[in-house]
């Protein structure tokens, strides 16, 4: 009796409390573990949100602050406005191995190749080097790369060069030509060596063997664009050779390396070649004039026809 006169003494509010507390005990069930996402789950998860076609293109590798925007949708239209060079790590010495492929390098300028629609029948082409500068218009003969290119839009990596009658890099006239565009009576020469996209798409994930393959479908060399040769395994060999030519050195790359854009990464190795490296009475005797200086050094060099 006692209680319920207690009872109705305490406040509407707290007994209101009381009711709601007890309704909840009542109904509440015990709650089943929940098994912790995996790592892979989440990445997959982030991926697949969300319409690919809305809102900013997303960089291929988000965690690299200097990397501009990618995008990975295929969207054929129109390629990534800029995008940096997968860059190399510097080797102590060079090397012979089974999983690299040895290209010569002349110690151009990097620059990235842009082959994209341009007027109506006839595309258009941009050079950026890693500061994202177009070097186009200062090397007008380079114009024609553009025709090359079997399936664009596409974006190829490679090299420019200005080679003297020999075929080695005249750097003196390359600065002037990217200077002020100041001729020499040299013509510049683009070298290639990696496609990262083709027909629109991108290729930045695919390992560099199947790369470099699609690259010799998809471009026909000509004097201005040259393929740059590669050999796996006898580094040691070509850096020599390259050494002999006086050429800058020799780059190293994991067959299976995918592109890694605005990265400095140790799948790529740089291997220079040093003065004093080869001795005098091995340096080659002149060569005669060619047409084609570039191609005729690379004939020079260790690589199977």
């Amino acid at each position: 009796m006692a209680k319920q006169h207690a009872d109705r003494v305490k406040p509407k509010r707290d007994r209101a409390r009381e009711a709601g507390s007890a309704h909840r005990k009542s109904s509440c069930r015990p709650l089943r573990p929940t098994r912790p996402t995996s790592a892979r789950r989440v990445l997959k998860f982030r991926q697949a949100s969300g319409p690919l076609s809305k809102g900013p293109a997303r960089a291929y590798h988000r965690e690299v602050p200097d990397q501009l925007s990618l995008s990975l949708t295929g969207d054929i239209a129109r390629l990534p406005r800029s995008m940096r060079p997968m860059m190399p790590r510097s080797a102590a010495a060079p090397f012979d191995s089974d999983e690299h492929i040895f290209e010569p390098n002349w110690g151009g300028r990097r620059a990235l190749a842009f082959v994209e629609p341009g007027r109506p029948g006839k595309p258009r082409l941009r050079l950026l080097d890693e500061f994202g500068r177009d070097l186009a218009p200062h090397l007008p003969e380079l114009a024609c790369i553009a025709d090359m290119v079997n399936d664009p839009p596409a974006i190829l990596d490679g090299e420019l060069v200005v080679p003297d009658r020999a075929g080695r890099l005249d750097a003196d006239a390359l600065s002037s030509r990217l200077a002020d565009g100041q001729t020499t009576g040299l013509r510049p020469v683009y070298l290639v060596f990696d496609l990262l996209w083709s027909g629109g798409r991108p290729l930045v994930a695919q390992p560099l063997l199947k790369r470099r393959e699609r690259l010799a479908r998809v471009v026909t060399p000509s004097p201005e664009l040259v393929i740059v040769p590669g050999v796996v395994g006898d580094g040691l060999d070509l850096h020599f050779a390259v050494a002999r030519q006086g050429l800058g050195g020799v780059m190293a790359r994991h067959v299976r390396s995918p592109y890694l854009p605005g990265r400095r990464s140790e799948l790529w190795r740089w291997i220079p070649t040093q003065p004093g490296e080869v001795p005098l009475h091995l340096l080659p005797d002149p060569v005669a004039a060619s047409p084609r200086p570039i191609l005729a050094l690379i004939q020079r060099l260790p690589f199977a026809d």
